[in-house]
């Protein structure tokens, strides 16, 4: 079974599979052997470099596995109890339902941006973050802060 697919089934967040995430990322952003990545990875900081954007992996997974509950969940209730939703073919309430889940994954985007940045760049990846946003959205430089 290849490491992204152990890695997904096993968990999105827990810090038990935080360096086979942060090491799948890593060489996705940089296109790199296994072996290089736990190299390099290593010698950016030891083991604790492993676990940079672990606290918002731990945020991200819960809260996203909740708003695709919650909207599923939720969405089919508020259909069903709409006397002329109702109606609708089932397919079309589900339909429905994975979209509003999408779109809550899609506000959760900053944070999976956040943690795959942490994973990839390390400490200073917030500080890169930071200035693209600036840099995107017309903000001050801050590069040289």
């Amino acid at each position: 079974m290849p490491i992204c697919v152990l890695s997904h089934q096993t968990s999105h967040g827990l810090p038990s599979v935080q360096p086979l995430r942060t090491t799948i990322n890593y060489q996705y952003r940089y296109g790199t052997t296994t072996t290089e990545v736990i190299n390099t990875l290593y010698a950016d900081g030891g083991y604790s470099r492993y676990y940079q954007g672990l606290s918002a992996a731990l945020i991200h997974g819960p809260v996203a596995r909740f708003g695709d509950t919650a909207a599923n969940a939720g969405i089919l209730a508020l259909l069903e109890s709409n006397s002329f939703m109702k109606k609708f073919p089932l397919a079309i309430k589900t339909a429905f339902a994975s979209l509003c889940a999408a779109a809550f994954r899609a506000i959760l985007t900053p944070l999976d941006t956040v943690k795959t940045t942490l994973q990839t760049e390390g400490k200073p990846g917030l500080k890169l973050l930071r200035n693209r946003v600036c840099r995107c959205f017309g903000g001050p430089d801050l590069s040289l802060r």
